[in-house]
């Protein structure tokens, strides 16, 4: 995608850490909102269609209920559903931004099928409230001419309502399998080379996607019980309904939380060591913590019949969210950092462009690298450190990443410790890494 890649301005380490910021409350809002408009679609469609096949009006009743949730109206949907897919699709590329991966097409993707896929999602909820209107003309009319107006016109509907509701739904699951694919992609700096298709199926990739469907399933259970039971007192519903509302909800919220501790555990292991850190096992204990909390008040929910307490178990799964929502960005961020130095490192020079400071004095790599490099490096011969002749040939044409590099080392091979941080400026290590390059070709 050059077009999206032409977009991106040079980011200062700074921008880039804001960046990050931001990516945590977009995807806070974003992630919720999606994950119940995706879970409660899906059970609406299966309860619609079990009701009409019975002939259970309790199950019709249960379809239009759920699906109104996360549906509040038509600019909850462009604000909370399609807006973040474009705006995590720009951040992402400013983060990820010349590291030639697949990323930026995946997010395109995403957001063409996640607008779709709302869309349809809205279309099939709609058909739902014209049944209803459709119900109560035929009950208070009798000509015969207008019943088979209606009639035609409840087929179609009827038609309309199933169509979009699945297409909507698999066009949203399309584009959550896009969007995870990618942010999984930026979390796991191994999959930056890799084939599309190898990434795409990759368990690294299925680890999140179920741990987001189960963070949505118990998210959708607590939605539900807070909506019909605690916001405001509760909603009046039928005895019937109530109690089918209730025990779809509790079920859900059981068994996605149930769930979350092992796919995180997997998910903490797909990550490189080298991007764990503190931050992440903390908020991951975090995320386990309120878990445990919710267990609790789950079970004071069936146990003692105190549906009341389902406002805490909905905070409780709205901050577990948030709590691996963090974590993930951390990670990101750690796997990124030697990427964002890179950019950085392009900005202080964009800065020197702009300003017309191209008369700033000259640095010598040589003597830079016999000061600071050459005890642990020859360009023939192992030190400290590999030989050059070694590990040049990957850096050559990427210059940019051989300055990050230089200005922020990690452990790439297992055979030799990792290198310290020579503590150099951008222009310094731009010298150093023109120098070796320079005598490394000769």
């Amino acid at each position: 995608m050059d077009f999206l890649d032409k977009l991106v301005l040079p980011q200062s380490a700074e921008h880039i850490q804001l960046i990050n910021y931001l990516m945590i409350v977009i995807f806070f809002l974003f992630i919720p909102y999606i994950g119940i408009l995706f879970v409660s679609s899906i059970l609406s469609l299966v309860y619609r269609r079990r009701g009409l096949k019975e002939s259970n009006p309790v199950y019709v009743k249960y379809a239009s209920a759920i699906i109104k949730i996360p549906t509040i109206n038509k600019s909850v949907g462009v604000i909370l559903g399609i807006v973040p897919f474009l705006t995590i699709a720009f951040m992402i590329s400013q983060i990820m931004h010349g590291t030639s991966t697949f990323i930026l097409e995946f997010l395109l993707a995403a957001f063409l099928l996640g607008t779709a896929g709302v869309i349809l999602i809205y279309t099939y909820r709609y058909t739902l409230d014209f049944e209803g209107i459709d119900q109560k003309f035929k009950e208070k009319l009798n000509d015969e001419e207008t019943d088979e107006d209606i009639k035609r016109t409840s087929i179609g509907n009827y038609n309309l309502s199933n169509k979009s509701g699945l297409w909507g739904v698999l066009s949203l699951a399309a584009a959550l399998w896009l969007l995870i694919t990618a942010t999984t992609m930026a979390i796991n700096p191994s999959l930056w080379t890799a084939d599309s298709i190898y990434v795409l199926t990759s368990w690294k990739v299925m680890v999140y996607f179920f741990q987001f469907l189960a963070l949505s399933a118990a998210l959708t259970g607590a939605a539900l019980l807070f909506a019909f039971f605690y916001w405001e007192g509760g909603m009046k519903v039928d005895r019937e309904l109530g109690v089918l509302i209730q025990k779809t909800g509790l079920h859900l919220t059981f068994w996605g939380a149930l769930a979350l501790p092992l796919l995180m555990l997997f998910s903490l292991f797909s990550l490189n060591t080298n991007f764990l850190s503190g931050g992440v096992f903390t908020f991951s204990v975090i995320a386990l913590v309120l878990l445990l909390l919710t267990y609790i008040f789950v079970y004071g929910i069936i146990k003692d019949k105190n549906i009341k307490l389902s406002g805490p178990v909905f905070f409780l799964i709205l901050f577990t969210a948030f709590a691996l929502i963090i974590k993930d960005q951390m990670a990101m961020s750690n796997a990124t950092e030697h990427n964002a130095v890179v950019m950085d490192a392009q900005f202080q020079q964009y800065l020197l462009s702009i300003r017309g400071d191209r008369g700033t004095a000259e640095v010598n790599g040589k003597e830079i690298f016999d000061v600071r490099c050459s005890s642990c490096h020859r360009f023939d011969q192992r030190l400290v450190g590999p030989s050059y002749k070694d590990v040049l040939p990957k850096y050559e044409g990427k210059a940019d990443q051989l300055v990050g590099f230089i200005l922020n080392p990690d452990k790439v091979n297992p055979e030799f410790p990792p290198m310290p941080n020579p503590g150099l400026k951008p222009n310094e290590a731009k010298a150093v890494a023109e120098y070796i390059m320079q005598a490394y070709k000769k």
